[in-house]
């Protein structure tokens, strides 16, 4: 797994070199994305983008191995074209130039970038997702299909400088997720009940031993961490109500906690748990939280949807009695 996060001053090289690596590819024919030496993306691209604060890199083991810009930011070439969702500006995030080092490739590394737009983007209140691609870059096009962005149209454009460009517009609309309050904390009672039943049914050793407190309980000391800002609490919410939530803790030193992640039974299958996922690591990501712990219930196979998000086995908790 890699992380994600802002880029510093001292990204710079690498990011121009993963810049120079993909000229050099497509001069070579190894690649079709349609960018061109000394016109886009240039070192000047990279240093607008981290005086604005919206440059990020992507990091594995010590390397920047990728990086993109993050903003709310439509270019021109998006006024007039027929979007499939009319969401107010305010509610749009878009991904621009997102490259992978080519010596990084086939290491699912795009894949996590998208994911990390895509919690960016919730924990930034925008649930509308844009992105643009050069239509000779048939790569990124089947790469953004399979993510569940629709092409909703080619506009002929002269793009980041770049003459004769015929630019594939792309679009998304994640789940309704929202930030809560701690006002709100009580609403959340039918999920922390759910969430109980569903360890009665696959605790492996402690089957009816759920809730460990009172549900009364636990709801104020949800509220007491949001009204002391050690805690978030994203929401997901359909017609009927809340009908899942996610909360992380900021420990404030680099360490965080994935505390509660629950979906309504009768909602599962929507890509929900994603999206708060998703949030989630963004939260911590932007707060600088560097390790995260999360404790699953032995038997649950919610541990799964974690290890695809780069969680391992750290301990077994052994316990006696109630």
């Amino acid at each position: 797994m890699s992380t994600i996060r802002k880029a510093a001053r001292a990204d710079l090289d690498a990011v121009c070199r993963i810049y120079d690596q993909i000229h050099t590819a497509e001069e070579r024919g190894e690649a079709a994305i349609g960018w061109q030496r000394g016109v886009y993306p240039e070192r000047e691209t990279a240093e607008a983008a981290l005086a604005r604060g919206d440059l990020f890199v992507q990091e594995q083991n010590g390397e920047i191995v990728g990086t993109a810009i993050l903003n709310q930011t439509q270019v021109d070439s998006y006024a007039g074209a027929n979007w499939r969702y009319d969401a107010p500006d305010s509610e749009v995030m878009v991904l621009h130039t997102l490259v992978i080092d080519p010596e990084a490739k086939s290491r699912g590394l795009g894949r996590e970038f998208a994911a990390f737009y895509e919690g960016y983007a919730l924990a930034h209140g925008c649930r509308y997702l844009r992105i643009d691609t050069n239509a000779r870059n048939a790569r990124a096009r089947r790469f953004y299909q399979k993510l569940g962005y629709a092409e909703i149209g080619v506009v002929p454009c002269t793009f980041n400088g770049i003459a004769g460009v015929q630019l594939v517009l792309l679009e998304k609309r994640l789940p309704p997720l929202r930030q809560i309050t701690a006002d709100e904390a009580p609403r959340l009672r039918a999920c922390v009940q759910a969430l109980s039943e569903h360890h009665n049914r696959v605790s492996a050793n402690f089957k009816g031993s759920y809730p460990s407190r009172p549900y009364d309980k636990t709801l104020s000391l949800f509220a007491q961490a949001l009204e002391e800002n050690v805690s978030r609490i994203a929401v997901i919410e359909e017609d009927s109500g809340i009908v899942g939530f996610c909360k992380v803790d900021l420990h404030g030193d680099g360490t965080g906690k994935l505390d509660y992640l629950v979906v309504l039974p009768q909602c599962r299958g929507r890509k929900y748990g994603k999206a708060l996922m998703d949030w989630a690591m963004a939260v911590f990501s932007g707060s600088g939280v560097r390790k995260i712990e999360v404790k699953v219930v032995d038997g649950n196979d919610a541990v799964h949807l974690y290890e695809k998000y780069g969680f391992r086995m750290n301990a077994h908790i052994l316990v006696r009695g109630e």
